[in-house]
């Protein structure tokens, strides 16, 4: 009886000496996720630009494509 109250004591002690360090790597870890934090800074192009969709209805309006149409598609927009 008494070896396996030692026993058991000595692995409750292994346990929480377990417990103690997987809990303090873990601070170490979220400490150096947490602290870059607040230095993080979005990258910032300048201009924010929207996606844009072109949208041309056209009924019997072939003259008028044929005239436009490389205009619009020779326009940049990134």
């Amino acid at each position: 009886m008494i070896f396996y109250q030692e026993t058991q004591s000595l692995v409750n002690q292994l346990l929480v000496i377990i417990f103690m360090a997987c809990f303090i790597l873990q601070l170490i870890y979220w400490g150096g996720v947490y602290t870059r934090l607040p230095a993080w800074k979005p990258r910032r192009s300048g201009i924010r630009l929207f996606p844009v969709s072109v949208i041309i209805c056209a009924r019997d309006e072939a003259s008028n494509l044929s005239r436009n149409l490389p205009l619009i598609l020779e326009q940049d927009y990134p």
